[in-house]
């Protein structure tokens, strides 16, 4: 297996066929947007050329950056020198150095010199020294890097390298390699349409090769003739360790173990099925902890995970900061854990079932213990939901038991839901008139945490939506009338009684959009390639028809049962500004919008929070209190803006926020400025400002002292509070598979100080990186207050 690997690796690169991707020279098109060329056609650019006559042979020198391109084949160097016969337009020989890059399509390779000898187009020889390149295992879904000092074409194919160089190290000296002494590659497959110039012409191939070797920091390590490098690390037991002080837990120490399980995919094809994590944990002043985590999945079919947490707790002591909000610890409050189980299973195109059951011992413990978790995650649920989707029609069975008696949640014991949406009812010559269906039936019963000694509340809710819409193309502007009917019934209400509430809703939107294009226009240093804008108006209105409602009779299980008449018209407008990157792909670099609701009726829909104000068909923006929590009559919602600026060039921009017209003031603001003024090197500004609560600023710098060293500092100072909230150093070490972090840290917010080391595995990917300080940039990514509908 592993010679094999080898002979792809080494033969991708040689043959100009790994996928890596080169970033054209500055001024020079890439291959996708090359100037078409006829075939057979060969194209030259240089900044400045000069030819002779030598016998019956035209000798043309390029120098100043040249290029020679033919068809998706592209030579890019420093300086070149040709050989053609006269009258010809083609090269026969061609010498190129500094900086060589050979091109096709997306496939790279580079190397400092290169000859090419075609004076026999059926018999062409190439010769090629210090060469550099990229390939991708795809049995094991891994980047290699190759260099190889010599690399000659001995005969039609048939290519001896020398001095070869594998490694999955990126760095110029990589931590590891395997090194080749000398490999002869012999060409399979011969594709039967060849570009000039393209000295390789294979689909396939074999390698001999001899002494081969890994070393490590630059030491042989043992004679063996093959070997497959960082795959293996995936099955490296350790895949965490931190260890520090911070005040809540004196010293501590966390430690993962794990194993990862394959299962056979094809005949002799192992894919990666699954991984247990073995969690061993220390802290000084709480005790040990243990923990055993379970992770599956299985291409689209199925996916899952088991998660286990386990602590007999020592002593809380409550004046350590962060420890007064919880008190002191009681009873058997001492073990405390979590369990939490999730499977989902596709089982066909239009069917999936899941399963989860969460349960936590207390209401304190993700907080004090997983606050990332906390902060980000979805409350704790146990629930089966099985669900069909199948085009415009979708239909789910849902269950949920409160299995946590300290958390206050509804059960659906069950809830059934189907809908159906806009489904043409009537053919109309403007327009079609369109149908949407939602019926939701379900037991509901609240259930109050323990410390709240309230009792439980039941009813049977039968809740439908009926709405027609009939939206009209005009060409220039498009208009969308709508009406719907919202009937609820409840078989026990707060009097006792059975109640059937009625919510009849009208109205409809007009919206354009106007698009113009300007191909030619260029900014380099933002990245400007052609410009095309967009802009999108829409007014909507929406108002509730009956004016009594029975809400007040009502026990709110949740926003379905806070609806009552509600009226407000929605003003929003959008602008987009699209160009292309340098392979030609469009991106959005500046997007920008406002949108802003008038309330008619303020007395009525503005004095309170109203549900009304973020469920269909009405808007998602509420109306905001002051600082004291009252909600003062007002026409007017905030104006809600957003920014968004992502040049494909050394920096980008966000802002985002809500002016209040009522006060005239800014009741929220957040603004972020990322600049890369140097390779590796990353400066980061933003603040986040909430009347009345904050108003903090962030500054992050990142940089990569070497290609193996990196610093990161952060800290975030609040004017309100007149104190720094968070302050962070992070030096970090990278062993190309893992990271080894210091991190020093002070959170105001928690009073905790911490000083600790990690582990970060990148050999896992993207789940070992998310535990990095330095991978993962502080600074939030750009996005508007509100989605864009």
């Amino acid at each position: 297996m592993g010679r094999a690997l080898l002979t792809q690796l080494l033969i991708l690169v040689l043959s100009v066929a790994a996928p890596a991707q080169e970033k054209p020279a500055s001024g020079a098109k890439p291959p996708s947007q090359a100037d078409p060329q006829p075939p057979g056609r060969t194209r030259i650019q240089s900044d400045n050329a000069l030819s002779w006559q030598e016998g019956d042979h035209t000798v043309t020198f390029l120098a100043g950056g040249a290029t020679i391109r033919r068809g998706d084949l592209e030579i890019r160097a420093a300086r070149m020198l040709a050989w053609s016969k006269k009258g010809a337009e083609s090269f026969e020989e061609v010498y190129a150095e500094g900086g060589v890059v050979i091109t096709r399509g997306t496939q790279v390779l580079r190397c400092e010199q290169l000859y090419l000898d075609e004076r026999n187009p059926d018999e062409p020889r190439a010769m090629i020294v210090d060469l550099r390149g990229e390939a991708v295992s795809k049995a094991y879904q891994e980047k290699f890097y190759v260099r190889a000092k010599e690399a000659r074409e001995v005969a039609r194919g048939v290519m001896v390298a020398k001095d070869i160089s594998l490694s999955t190290c990126s760095y110029g000296v990589p931590h590891y390699h395997l090194s080749i002494d000398q490999g002869t590659l012999r060409g399979v497959d011969e594709r039967t349409e060849r570009e000039r110039y393209d000295f390789w012409p294979y689909n396939s191939w074999t390698l001999d090769a001899d002494e081969l070797y890994p070393e490590l920091q630059g030491a042989p390590l043992l004679f063996i003739p093959a070997m497959v490098l960082s795959p293996a690390l995936e099955d490296f037991p350790l895949r965490r360790v931190e260890g520090g002080h911070n005040s809540r837990f004196g010293y501590y120490a966390y430690t993962g173990w794990g194993m990862n399980f394959k299962k056979e995919d094809d005949p002799g094809k192992w894919r990666p099925w699954g991984q247990v994590l073995l969690e061993a944990d220390y802290r000084q002043l709480r005790g040990a902890a243990e923990g055993l985590d379970f992770r599956y999945k299985w291409k689209d079919q199925y996916e899952g995970y088991l998660n286990s947490y386990y602590m007999h707790d020592v002593y809380r002591d409550p004046s350590l900061g962060f420890n007064a909000k919880f008190g002191p610890l009681l009873g058997d409050d001492h073990d405390r854990g979590l369990v939490h189980f999730f499977h989902r299973q596709n089982l066909d195109e239009h069917w999936r079932l899941e399963l989860e059951s969460y349960y936590v011992s207390d209401s304190a413990l993700r907080e004090e213990f997983f606050p990332k978790e906390f902060l980000e995650d979805k409350d704790p649920e146990t629930a089966a939901y099985l669900r069909y989707v199948d085009g415009p029609m979708s239909a789910y069975l849902y269950e949920r038991n409160r299995i946590n008696r300290w958390e206050t949640q509804n059960e659906y014991l069950p809830r059934f839901n189907v809908s159906l949406f806009q489904i043409p009812v009537v053919r109309g010559t403007l327009s079609d008139l369109y149908l949407t269906e939602r019926f939701d039936a379900a037991r509901i019963r609240a259930r109050f945490g323990d410390s709240l000694n309230l009792p439980s509340a039941e009813s049977v809710r039968v809740d439908s939506l009926t709405e027609l819409s009939l939206p009209i193309d005009f060409e220039y502007f498009q208009i969308s009338p709508f009406a719907l009917e919202r009937l609820t019934y409840y078989d026990h209400s707060l009097s006792g009684g059975q109640e059937l509430r009625s919510l009849p809703t009208a109205g409809g939107s007009i919206s354009t959009q106007l698009h113009a294009t300007w191909p030619d226009l260029a900014w380099g240093a933002a990245g400007l390639r052609g410009l095309r804008h967009i802009m999108e108006i829409e007014v909507k209105y929406a108002a509730g028809l009956n004016h009594d409602t029975t809400s007040q009779n009502l026990f709110p299980f949740d926003e379905v049962d806070q609806l009552a008449p509600f009226e407000e018209v929605t003003l929003g407008m959008h602008h987009r500004f699209k160009t292309k990157d340098d392979k030609g792909k469009p991106f959005e670099f500046l997007s920008m919008g406002v949108e802003v609701e008038y309330y008619p009726d303020a007395r009525r829909d503005t004095t309170s929070l109203r549900a009304d104000d973020f469920l269909p068909p009405f808007n998602y923006i509420l109306v905001s209190p002051r600082s004291d929590g009252t909600f003062p009559e007002r026409h007017w919602s905030n104006i809600h803006y957003g920014l968004a600026f992502q040049p494909h060039s050394f920096f980008q921009a966000y802002g985002s926020g809500e002016y209040n017209p009522v006060d005239g003031t800014q009741d929220v603001r957040q603004l972020g400025v990322t600049v890369w003024p140097w390779e590796k090197t990353s400066l980061s500004f933003g603040q986040t400002y909430v009347r009345g609560v904050t108003n903090a600023y962030t500054g992050t710098i990142t940089t990569s002292l070497t290609e193996k060293w990196t610093v990161s500092v952060e800290a975030q100072y609040d004017l309100k509070a007149h104190q720094y909230l968070d302050q962070r150093l992070v030096v970090s070490r990278d062993f190309h598979d893992f990271l080894v972090e210091t991190v020093l840290e002070h959170n105001t917010s928690t009073n905790d100080r911490r000083v600790y080391a990690a582990f970060v595995p990148k050999f896992l990917g993207s789940q070992g990186e998310r535990r990095s300080h330095v991978i993962q940039p502080s600074v939030p990514s750009p996005q508007y207050t509100n989605p864009q509908p």
